[in-house]
């Protein structure tokens, strides 16, 4: 213990510059210590409320760390493909160096041209100020066409029978055109046109001569309309764009129409049309024309024009054959004042005695045909 004691003497005393120095820094951290035994004496008593406060933080932090202990395994099973990408991205960095090369050559002539679209760019800001309201009014006006409780009528070949949309009526009216237009044959699609000449359907239609029309073919006359709905403008229903006017035909129904569906109606009917006064003049004249045709023709027969009448007349139950060539020659003859068509020069005294024996029966009878009373005939065969 002696010799234990002497050794720690003697190294004491080797160092004693550092034992000096120790004291010295003992004696500063006890004065510290001192200053501030007010707040360690308050530390000391918040402890055990911190521990308390500690233990619920460390048990949720535990929590958290069992459940990263999946992705801490996945992430160490990619770790090898982690590191393949960061081993990669160097060569990829170098062989981009030529595009980044390019991009910046390329940027040069961009700038030249985005200064020139400056203002372009400003005439599109200024355009666009005023685009979300006509975006705005385009979209109310697109939710509307799409809209089926806003279908102007009922149609029952829609779904639920309510109606068509807007776009479903659009869509609709192009696929039944392809249909009436275009149907499938053996050779492929051929086009569909019929041609028909109608003595009640091929007339120009007003709401005078629809009157006129139901009149005198009754409901089949209904055959004739463009049927696209139920309703017709201008037809069964009042038109749009001529307010106060009576349609012809009102309360009219398709042929397709449901039971108890009727189109709007109006509390007026449209007047029949009045039979235009040329008209009946033409047909007056077409009274008279028939009977200087016939004297013509007789006389150029050789037969008298009572013969002529009896044996058109009695013919005329039997639905004769007409010759077209004679009567349009006839009707040319007398529109030029010559009465007949020129004969063939084997037959020039008789045609002469037949001219005149004609415009003496003519002039006996007073119908002579006139050149306007032939154009007016003309006129009249050859109207609609």
């Amino acid at each position: 213990m002696t010799s234990t004691a002497n050794t720690l003497v003697t190294a004491l005393a080797n160092n004693s510059n550092q034992v000096e120095r120790f004291i010295d820094q003992a004696k500063n951290a006890a004065t510290a210590t001192a200053t501030q035994q007010a707040n360690l004496r308050l530390s000391f008593q918040n402890l055990p409320p911190f521990l308390e406060e500690l233990r619920p933080a460390l048990a949720k932090l535990g929590t958290a760390v069992n459940a990263n202990e999946p992705a801490l395994a996945n992430l160490n099973s990619s770790a090898g493909q982690i590191d393949r990408l960061l081993k990669d991205i160097p060569p990829f960095s170098k062989a981009s160096i030529p595009a980044i090369k390019s991009l910046g050559q390329a940027s040069v002539t961009g700038k030249q041209a985005v200064i020139a679209a400056t203002p372009t760019v400003a005439k599109l800001n200024t355009f666009a100020q005023a685009t979300p309201e006509v975006a705005q009014n385009l979209s109310i006006v697109l939710h509307d066409l799409d809209d089926r409780s806003r279908a102007v009528e009922r149609d029952r070949r829609a779904p639920g029978g309510v109606g068509y949309t807007g776009l479903e009526a659009l869509l609709q009216y192009v696929f039944n055109q392809t249909l009436n237009l275009d149907y499938l044959g053996p050779y492929g699609h051929v086009q569909a046109v019929n041609t028909f000449v109608s003595p009640s359907c091929s007339p120009l239609a007003t709401p005078g001569t629809i009157s006129n029309n139901l009149k005198a073919f009754g409901p089949s006359y209904r055959s004739c309309y463009s049927w696209l709905g139920p309703n017709q403008p201008g037809v069964n229903s009042p038109d749009p764009s001529s307010p106060g006017t009576c349609p012809p035909d009102p309360g009219g129904q398709p042929p397709y129409a449901a039971a108890g569906s009727s189109p709007s109606q109006s509390g007026c009917t449209a007047s029949a049309a009045s039979r235009p006064a040329s008209t009946s003049t033409a047909s007056n004249n077409q009274q008279a024309t028939p009977s200087a045709a016939t004297a013509s023709s007789a006389a150029a027969t050789g037969r008298s024009p009572a013969s002529s009448s009896s044996s058109s007349s009695g013919q005329s139950g039997g639905s004769p054959a007409i010759n077209l060539r004679n009567t349009i020659g006839q009707l040319l003859g007398a529109s030029n004042g010559t009465g007949s068509p020129s004969a063939p020069a084997s037959s020039s005294s008789a045609s002469s005695s037949s001219s005149s024996s004609s415009s003496s029966s003519s002039t006996g009878t007073g119908t002579t045909t006139s050149p306007n009373q032939a154009q007016q005939l003309l006129n009249y065969l050859l109207s609609p």
